[in-house]
């Protein structure tokens, strides 16, 4: 394991940071050219949203809202951008000038210093911001109540035992399947935004069963794949699984899906030959749609009425008209509906 995922007591970049950036760079004419007080404005922002991280996100804030061609032009004429290794050297010169000024300006003193706290996992005291940015992504910059060893064994990719036995396996996938109230997918734990959004209790719960998670690859050496895990462990007995928003089952391709509704609408293009994919991200968010159809999201919204979800899905439709995205919508009206249906998902 790097040693950075073995701190508990110091700053996860604070030293690194200081030893890379001199205070010259803040004064960089090629980038002062172009750079306005919008600028601090977004270094501020990223400092009150990302707080001892801000700076790995400051830079894709500034080039979103910069006229690509000042960039391209900045890129060309700047020596600095030319003298690091690979093509992505002028992105570290830009996030080393973010850096360097928010300290000449005086704007590094609006990030609070970290909070010591006790790690419920194993009872040892850790600063929070000792974490490295890839686990407090995953965790939430705001919830960061675990310390980076017991994180970083459990919920970075490729963790888990490869010693378990089939009956270990599938009491695991029982449990984790019974905390979380739904059907786990292949890997969980190890996508970005699998516990982010989970109530304390449960993400507790949850990073406790994880001590005894098996590696993807020995759930597909055991049972040929983790749906046939899931099945042998009762999760999915018969291939369906009764919850409280509707009967998990298993689509004709293989597909997990949370109702028979969404069961519906994945066989559809099944039936007819057409590619799909399953949960694809919304841009740069961790929405999710529930399938992806010729560069279209499409959603099923089964439960259309109910206040929070209604509100989880406005929030979706109104990130795809801000980032451009086509959402095909779908109701219940609609499966009923063959001609609909095939209108809806067949000509996108």
């Amino acid at each position: 394991m790097p040693s950075q995922y073995e701190n508990r007591t110091e700053p996860a970049y604070e030293s690194v940071m200081n030893s890379l950036v001199r205070p010259e760079m803040a004064n960089n004419p090629h980038i002062l050219s172009w750079w306005i007080s919008a600028h601090d404005d977004l270094i501020k922002e990223a400092m009150n949203r990302w707080e001892w991280y801000w700076y790995f996100y400051v830079k894709d804030e500034v080039l979103a809202r910069t006229d690509p061609a000042t960039i391209e032009r900045w890129i060309k004429e700047d020596p600095a951008c030319q003298r690091g290794i690979g093509k992505g050297a002028w992105y570290n010169v830009l996030q080393y000038f973010a850096y360097a000024r928010a300290e000449k300006i005086g704007l590094s003193k609006l990030v609070r210093p970290g909070k010591w706290k006790t790690c419920p996992l194993c009872n040892v005291r850790f600063l929070e911001s000792s974490l490295p940015e890839p686990l407090a992504r995953r965790m939430g910059v705001q919830r960061l109540d675990y310390c980076a060893p017991c994180l970083a064994t459990r919920i970075l990719q490729s963790t888990g035992n490869d010693q378990l036995s089939p009956e270990e396996v599938k009491s695991y996938l029982h449990q984790l399947s019974s905390i979380l109230e739904s059907i786990p997918h292949q890997g969980f734990g190890e996508g970005e935004d699998d516990i982010l959004f989970l109530d304390d209790d449960k993400r507790l719960a949850v990073l406790r069963l994880f001590s005894r998670k098996p590696r993807t690859r020995l759930v597909k050496k055991l049972f040929n794949s983790w749906l046939q895990a899931l099945i042998e462990a009762e999760v999915l007995e018969d291939g369906t699984r009764n919850a409280g928003r509707g009967t998990m089952c298993i689509a004709k391709d293989g597909h997990i899906c949370y109702s028979l509704g969404e069961k519906t609408i994945d066989d559809f293009p099944s039936d007819h030959g057409v590619q799909h994919t399953k949960e694809p991200h919304y841009p740069d968010s961790n929405y999710r749609a529930d399938f992806g159809i010729n560069g279209f999201l499409v959603e099923y919204f089964g439960l259309v009425g109910e206040p929070s979800y209604d509100r989880k899905t406005n929030s979706k439709l109104a990130l795809a008209k801000e980032t451009g995205v086509n959402v095909v919508a779908i109701y219940p009206k609609d499966l009923v509906n063959h001609e609909r249906l095939t209108r809806l998902l067949l000509s996108v």
